[in-house]
């Protein structure tokens, strides 16, 4: 009697220890919440979910089955509802330009340098570059006044 009581015991502590396990883990099967979301309302629902979390599993099952998943994604995530829905915006045309801008200046900052150096200065093709570099500036300038 003394084992079979022990056996018991054992059996109710190992269903036990299950159930805090998966429990602490808030878990329930997709097919389980499945049936509860296309059930009829009933007083199963308030008993198994309680006051507050029914409100909850209701406001859920009102939004999933409406077809308005935007809205609970955008609830669930903290983001607002039109930044989901919109398209993103498409890359202006400037932007392609910015890195070929960028290798200019460095370019021309790299030609300043030299430019410094006594054994390049007196080099005759420095009024040439100023004026491409310049050149090339100014169009930057002018492209960014017509497209903005």
């Amino acid at each position: 009697s003394a084992r079979v009581g022990r056996a018991g015991s054992m059996a109710s502590m190992s269903v036990m220890s299950d159930v805090q396990a998966n429990s602490s883990y808030n878990l329930i099967p997709a097919s389980v919440l499945m049936e509860l979301f296309l059930a009829q309302d009933s007083d199963v629902h308030r008993r198994i979910f309680g006051i507050q979390i029914y409100k909850q599993f209701l406001a859920m099952r009102e939004i999933l089955l409406a077809g308005d998943t935007n809205r609970l994604v955008a609830e669930l995530t903290f983001v607002r509802i039109n930044d989901l829905a919109a398209p993103p915006e498409p890359t202006h045309p400037l932007m392609y330009v910015e890195p070929f801008v960028a290798i200019l200046i460095v370019a021309n900052g790299i030609m300043i340098g030299f430019q410094t150096e006594p054994t390049y200065q007196v080099w005759d093709g420095w009024p040439t570059m100023e004026c491409v570099f310049a050149g090339f500036l100014v169009l930057e300038i002018m492209l960014r006044m017509h497209l903005l």
